[in-house]
This record gives structure tokens, C-alpha cells and sequence, in this order.
């Protein structure tokens, strides 16, 4: 987080923070189930594809889940403090003092 305290002021951008955070959230667990549920349920129809010369269901259980989930853990890092710099941009166009 940008700023020591977690937004939880009553103004607008504050408002919208703790329910696009829930939305990321979702959607980033959602892609991590169905992934990982994806290639254990298709895996005898994915044993026939290969990638480096391993065949996708060993290469996703070796070492491709590892891989993603690094990417959801970065990509969630990424869009929140995407939005935290955005929420603290609207305060200080507003005048809104965050250490108060």
C-alpha cells in the first residue's frame, strides 16, 4: 500500500475501493480454480499436447501451477496498487489530507 493506514475514509473514491478489490480478487481465484481444475479434469485429452517436450498435464503439475501462481500473486499486486495510485491522485486533486 501507498500510505500507512487502509483506506476506509467515507468519500468517493474510498467507496469504491474495497469493492474493486473484492471484484480482483474474484476474478483472479476464479482463474486460479478453473486452471488448475482445468488441467487435472482434461488431462488424459491434454496428455497428447506437448510443451518442451513434456506433455501439458506433467509440465502444469511440475512446474506450470508454480508459474501461475506467481502470475496471479503479480498481477494482483499490480492492479491494486494501480488503484491505490489512482485513489490517492483523486485525493490530492481533492485536497484530501491522507495522514489525518
Amino acid at each position: 500500500m501507498l500510505n500507512q493506514e487502509s483506506p476506509t475514509k467515507n468519500n468517493d473514491g474510498y467507496a469504491n475501493y474495497w469493492p474493486t478489490v473484492r471484484a480482483i480478487t474474484f476474478v483472479l481465484l476464479a482463474l486460479w480454480l478453473l486452471l488448475n481444475f482445468g488441467v487435472i479434469f482434461y488431462a488424459r485429452e491434454l496428455s497428447g499436447l506437448q510443451l518442451f517436450g513434456w506433455p501439458i498435464p506433467f509440465y502444469m503439475a511440475a512446474q506450470g501451477t508454480i508459474l501461475i501462481y506467481l502470475l496471479i500473486i503479480g498481477g494482483y499486486a499490480l492492479l491494486v496498487n494501480r488503484l491505490e495510485r489512482k485513489l490517492a491522485r483523486a485525493n490530492e486533486s481533492k485536497g484530501v489530507n491522507e495522514s489525518a
